[in-house]
């Protein structure tokens, strides 16, 4: 379990993505914009059980078919992280 602060990042098409990196400068704004909304939502969400800050994965095989998973060191961290994401800000 990671104990430290939220970590979110990119897989698309396979591969791990930096937003920061990006020379397209709608893709980078598009990640960034996705990466400061997750954090704005989920910075402050620990695991109940264990005091662990979270983990999302922004995952697609394109920047236009994007979906996000929430690995984490048990149930419970998950299911508070989901439904953090699914809240209206």
């Amino acid at each position: 379990c990671g104990h430290g602060a939220l970590e979110v990042s990119f897989e698309i098409n396979g591969m791990t993505v930096d937003p920061g990196k990006l020379t397209h400068i709608v893709s980078k704004s598009l990640l960034k914009t996705i990466h400061h909304s997750v954090r704005k939502r989920v910075s402050k969400v620990r695991c109940p059980h264990h005091g662990s800050a979270g983990r999302i994965v922004v995952t697609g095989s394109s920047l236009s078919d994007l979906s996000w998973q929430a690995p984490g060191c048990c149930p419970a961290l998950q299911a508070a992280l989901k439904k953090k994401l699914r809240s209206a800000a």
